[in-house]
């Protein structure tokens, strides 16, 4: 931007053109409009939406279907039908498609609407309110390269057990999921009062109210790859939190191990090392993320627990000045990991009331209910927080449950869940990892990525968006154990970071107020994609490529640093880029 400036390219604030790479077209009716907002738009992929069969089918006596079908097919584009009434399904099937094919050319999306429609008019505010998430966890290079070192650390010794989906085996011992909002200081003394009656969960930050109150939770769900250490270790300062089974990604920061006498990794299949050292998906948890609650109510799922009740998992604020439990960490540490959530957006209130949730909780929320789905007809769940409500769970305040005693006590249960989980040994982990292997298929990657930029006559062409998502596909089958590990490795480690460039090269070029002068910023963004793919390229290599030779030696790999990738000489932006739909 810099060099443009210099340079004289001015951009307006909006699309300089109509062209838009999506197009949703709401209403059929009977097909006239479709081929002026196809060529107007000149979109590369088109979804018809309805709530009704009835006009598609009347349309077929007087549009041009196959016309239609052939000029896509022939250029490589896409056309898609959707016929539903229900507007979540609309919205979330466009998102879907906006991710899944191109998220690089969501800004500029365009939508129209042929006739008045409720479901059309609510899935269009829904769109508009949940578009950030077309574009949420697609990772970053600076992410992916942590979490492989962390990974490698946990899992270089061979003799770290690791979660293996058990079979089937429903549980009637009651779960407490336990998280740290503020509505967990009313009900800790009923899980006190309960805690040998029911599998105590802890997730996160809500391991220290627990202590704290004198409740030792069975299990200590974590998901994140950076600050849990600190966090832990403030616990273990006061309580010992040995007995304590610590179940984290196998990303988490090595050192958090040395707490706890049973450690449990599970991999999450999103993430890049899931790639490399996962041959099953069992390994992995189902829905463990965005947020470490995610990684609890799965936990409880997927060991059989039959009954799951919620605690401290407000999602969101009824006062914005209690966040979080009172004896959680936010307010005792000196310098606490703050979440920076801004919670402004109302919501109805699981006990009656309104919440205020945040964009990322409402992303976990939308996570939290499609788990529930795919167990609700063999699991029952009871929301007993305070926060927001909570699809599939029942609003069930705490004072109105009680609970039998374990026959035996509640030990035994715990101890079996643990005790069939396997060991990553290091022949496994050798079979698995190669730093050369790693060195090559870096180089290989770039490569083949710099190769699609340079070998594009232009960008204002869109073919090489469609070249570059078959290298950088947006959703990939996770799912499934790959036949290239190291391949999809790669694209996920350098996808989100890649993508971000792409969309910022594709914002401006849509902005350039004289045309003439696309060519020039054309020129100067391909010097700029070579220097970043260049810099990539050296730092993935630095921090990867010989951290089984140093880990041979006892040397623990340093700290990820990529802070100066995306270095700016000057300072910031002025103005933030405003992703549009229109």
């Amino acid at each position: 931007m810099r060099r443009s400036r210099d340079e004289g390219i001015e951009f307006f604030e909006t699309p300089s053109s109509s062209e838009s790479y999506f197009l949703t077209i709401f209403g059929i009716g009977l097909g006239k409009h479709i081929d002026e907002l196809v060529e107007k738009t000149n979109c590369q992929v088109l979804l018809l939406a309805d709530i009704s069969l009835e006009l598609l089918y009347h349309s077929l006596e007087t549009y041009d279907w196959r016309k239609l079908f052939e000029s896509f097919h022939e250029n490589d584009r896409i056309v898609q039908i959707l016929i539903d009434e229900v507007p979540e399904n609309l919205c979330g099937s466009i998102m879907m498609m906006l991710r899944t094919i191109n998220p690089c050319s969501v800004d500029g999306f365009t939508f129209f609407t042929h006739y008045d429609s409720p479901a059309f008019s609510k899935a269009i505010s829904l769109l508009n309110s949940e578009a950030f998430l077309v574009l949420s966890g697609m990772g970053h290079l600076f992410d992916e390269v942590l979490m492989m070192k962390n990974a490698h650390g946990n899992l270089f010794s061979g003799e770290s057990r690791v979660y293996f989906r058990p079979e089937e085996r429903l549980r009637d011992v009651p779960a407490f999921v336990v998280a740290s909002g503020p509505s967990l200081d009313k009900d800790i003394q009923f899980i006190k009062d309960n805690s040998e009656r029911a599998i105590i969960i802890s997730c996160g930050s809500a391991l220290r109210p627990l202590m704290v109150n004198g409740v030792v939770p069975d299990f200590q769900i974590e998901i994140e790859n950076i600050h849990v250490l600190p966090i832990i270790a403030q616990v273990a300062e006061e309580h010992d939190v040995s007995p304590v089974c610590l179940i984290a990604a196998s990303t988490v920061e090595n050192g958090v191990e040395q707490y706890f006498n049973n450690v449990i990794y599970y991999f999450r299949n999103s993430l890049s090392p899931f790639h490399i050292f996962c041959d099953s998906e069992r390994y992995c948890l189902k829905y463990p993320s965005p947020i470490v609650l995610n990684g609890g109510l799965s936990f409880a799922q997927e060991v059989g627990f039959r009954n799951i009740y919620f605690f401290g998992t407000d999602l969101g604020v009824k006062n914005p000045e209690k966040h979080h439990s009172k004896d959680t960490y936010h307010y005792t540490a000196e310098n606490p990991i703050l979440d920076e959530q801004v919670c402004d957006i109302p919501f109805q209130g699981n006990i009656g009331g309104q919440c205020f949730t945040s964009m990322a909780f409402r992303w976990s929320l939308n996570f939290l209910i499609n788990a529930i789905k795919e167990f609700q007809n063999s699991r029952c769940y009871f929301n007993c927080s305070d926060g927001i409500l909570i699809d599939g769970a029942q609003p069930q305040p705490a004072n109105s449950l009680s609970f039998p005693k374990f026959e035996g006590g509640k030990n035994r249960v715990a101890e079996k869940i643990v005790e069939n989980f396997p060991v990553y040994t290091k022949k496994k982990f050798h079979s698995a990892w190669s730093d050369q292997r790693i060195g090559e298929e870096i180089g290989k990657f770039i490569d083949s990525i710099e190769e699609c930029f340079s070998e594009t006559s232009s960008y204002l062409e869109k073919k090489y968006l469609k070249n570059l998502m078959k290298l950088l596909p947006p959703n990939p089958d996770n799912t499934r154990i790959s036949p290239n590990p190291y391949v999809d490795a790669m694209a996920t480690t350098f996808r989100g970071t890649v993508y971000m460039l792409t969309l910022i090269l594709e914002y401006y070029l849509k902005r350039v107020a004289e045309p003439e002068m696309a060519k020039r910023l054309e020129a100067i963004a391909r010097e700029e994609f070579a220097a970043r793919l260049g810099y990539i390229r050296r730092k993935a290599l630095e921090e990867l490529g010989n951290i089984s030779e140093l880990a041979e030696r006892g040397i623990l790999p340093a700290s990820v640093n990529l802070d100066d990738a995306f270095e700016v000489n000057g300072g910031q932006s002025e103005e933030q880029p405003q992703i549009i739909f229109r």
